[in-house]
């Protein structure tokens, strides 16, 4: 009867150890996928708004305001007297101290990290490695490591931590709020244009 005990429990510590680390995995990037589900996978006209504080190479912090347009796959960022709209076609670079407007080619990497985090298009083709309510994307696009961090019952994001070897790129206090301006896409016609697309 002990011999089968044994057995059965040597068995079972197999089953454990074999089979738990894939469901861990599955629950904890769970995670992620409820914070979608909850915050954004509704929206459909409506404008993401999102209010945070954004630290570069450990300067002073500034507040970043990022919008994201989910219908038409497009985003804006206003952050220390500048604009940047990007789309899957060109980037858009508006600096309102000197009226300047440059439009070049669309920054493929940085389209694909705000989409990847903030529009449910999930790391799946990249190694992902998850530690209860924190991600760890590594050598994704042009950054060696991407920290995404929720809080314990994964209704926020607490924080974004974006490295590679010459930036660092760390956001917090993120506020997320839903709102209906299409007109944030609308730029005037007060800025000199340069069109930097065609540019050999």
């Amino acid at each position: 009867m002990h011999i089968l005990m044994k057995y059965l429990v040597i068995k079972l510590l197999v089953l454990f150890y074999v089979f738990l680390p894939k469901s861990i995995y599955a629950l904890d990037f769970d995670c992620a996928k409820f914070w979608y589900t909850e915050n954004i996978l509704q929206i459909d006209n409506d404008i993401i708004s999102i209010k945070a504080s954004a630290t570069i190479n450990n300067d002073s912090s500034r507040v970043i305001d990022l919008f994201i347009d989910k219908h038409n796959n497009r985003f804006r960022i206003d952050y220390n007297n500048q604009i940047f709209i990007l789309d899957k076609t060109k980037s858009i670079k508006v600096f309102k101290n000197t009226n300047q407007l440059y439009i070049d080619n669309p920054d493929t990497a940085l389209y694909n990290i705000v989409f990847s985090i903030f529009a449910g298009k999930y790391f799946e083709d990249n190694y992902v490695e998850v530690i209860e309510n924190k991600y760890l994307i590594k050598n994704y696009l042009n950054f060696t490591q991407i920290e995404l961090v929720y809080n314990n019952d994964c209704s926020n994001i607490e924080y974004i931590d974006l490295k590679s070897d010459k930036l660092d790129i760390y956001i917090d206090k993120i506020d997320f709020k839903i709102i209906n301006d299409n007109n944030l896409f609308e730029l005037d016609n007060e800025y000199f244009k340069y069109d930097l697309r065609h540019e050999d």
